[in-house]
């Protein structure tokens, strides 16, 4: 492409260019937020939110901090009478059916989430991908603190719900178990502001406001910058004549 002809055709129809871009631009910013007149002052508004989510690990243990001792097998005790605790096998095992228990309904239905928070819960797995005695709570939300709060706020009410069961079934507090935190909230990024859809309308504006001038460009009349010689074809037979 002719870069001054470009630039020429540009400036001829400035106006044209400036009226596409403003649209382009305004088109772009409404793709991806959308007017408010909350509070009687315009603002905009995000039309899809970002959604944060941020995980709380709670370790399954027992009373006497089980972990510190050397393994009982079968969970057997060292002496009759004895604590017994339950070796780190099967409570890894057991962290698989907890983190259901830490997303049921049940519990769910305590938190009265709101509309786009969500609530999960995961088995960890060490780097061998063997299961540890830890569940993470999982809180999604649509900003760093909602997903924070949400994940410390379903670890304290699935601790609760557990301490329930377990007094209701009669359990002796020695052998039950018990739910730490061992892990304070961490919060990261899942989905951001997509911008896929506003540069789209940006580019197509400005291709369509492009080709507009140019058109025009083509429909204009060529202006003739000098005119052409005319030649008299009897010239020549009026010079013989005088000449004669």
């Amino acid at each position: 492409m002719d870069l001054a002809l470009f630039i020429r055709v540009v400036w001829r129809f400035k106006y044209i260019v400036a009226g596409g871009l403003l649209l382009a631009i305004l088109l772009a910013v409404l793709a991806m937020a959308r007017p408010s007149f909350s509070g009687g002052l315009p603002t905009l508004k995000y039309r899809k939110s970002e959604v944060w989510q941020s995980q709380t690990s709670l370790l399954l243990s027992q009373p006497g901090f089980p972990y510190g001792r050397a393994a009982l097998a079968n969970g057997a005790s060292a002496q009759p009478g004895s604590q017994s605790y339950a070796d780190a096998a099967g409570l890894s095992n057991l962290a698989s059916l907890y983190a259901n228990l830490a997303s049921s309904d049940a519990v769910k239905s305590q938190l009265g989430l709101k509309p786009g928070e969500l609530l999960t819960a995961t088995a960890q797995l060490n780097p061998s991908n063997q299961p540890l005695p830890v569940v993470g709570i999982l809180g999604d939300a649509a900003t760093p603190k909602e997903a924070s709060a949400l994940s410390r706020e379903a670890a304290s009410v699935f601790r609760k719900y557990i301490e329930r069961q377990q007094r209701a079934a009669g359990i002796p507090s020695g052998q039950r178990i018990i739910l730490q935190v061992i892990s304070g909230t961490k919060v990261q990024l899942l989905v951001g502001h997509k911008k896929t859809i506003p540069i789209v309308a940006f580019i197509t504006v400005m291709i369509a406001t492009f080709g507009l001038i140019f058109v025009l460009e083509n429909l204009r009349p060529e202006v003739r910058t000098a005119e052409e010689p005319t030649v008299d074809e009897d010239e020549p037979a009026q010079r013989l004549q005088r000449s004669a």
